[in-house]
C-alpha cells in the first residue's frame, strides 16, 4: 500500500479515542511501524505523533519500539494482527533484498 494512503487511514486513527477504540491503538502501530524500507515507511511526524499517543495511553514498549526501530512481530501480537498461528512448519520470510 503506498505510504500516502496509509498516512490517511493513520490520519484517521489518531483522530479517534483510543481508549473507547480499543483496537485503534494497535491499529496505529501497525500501520505506523518502521519497515525499512523508505519507500514504505511513513513520515517520521506521523511516526512520532503515534508514538506520543502510545505514551499517553500507556501501551506496551514492544509496540513503540516498533515505530522506532525494525522489528518482528512477537508471537502475541502476530496472533492479534493475523487471528491464528501459522500452520506448523510454515514460517513467514523477507523477499530477497528486504532489509531486516
Amino acid at each position: 500500500m503506498p505510504p500516502e494512503a496509509a498516512g490517511r487511514w493513520l490520519e484517521a486513527l489518531l483522530a479517534s479515542d483510543w481508549k473507547k477504540i480499543e483496537p485503534a491503538a494497535f491499529a496505529a502501530t501497525q500501520i505506523a511501524r518502521l519497515t525499512g524500507d523508505r519507500a514504505r515507511d511513513l513520515a517520521p511526524e506521523l511516526r512520532q505523533a503515534v508514538l506520543a499517543r502510545l505514551a499517553a495511553i500507556n501501551a506496551s514498549a514492544t509496540w513503540s519500539t516498533q515505530l522506532t526501530t525494525v522489528v518482528e512481530l512477537d508471537k502475541a501480537d502476530e496472533r492479534r494482527a493475523f487471528g491464528e498461528a501459522l500452520p506448523v512448519g510454515l514460517r513467514l520470510i523477507r523477499e530477497e533484498g528486504q532489509s531486516a
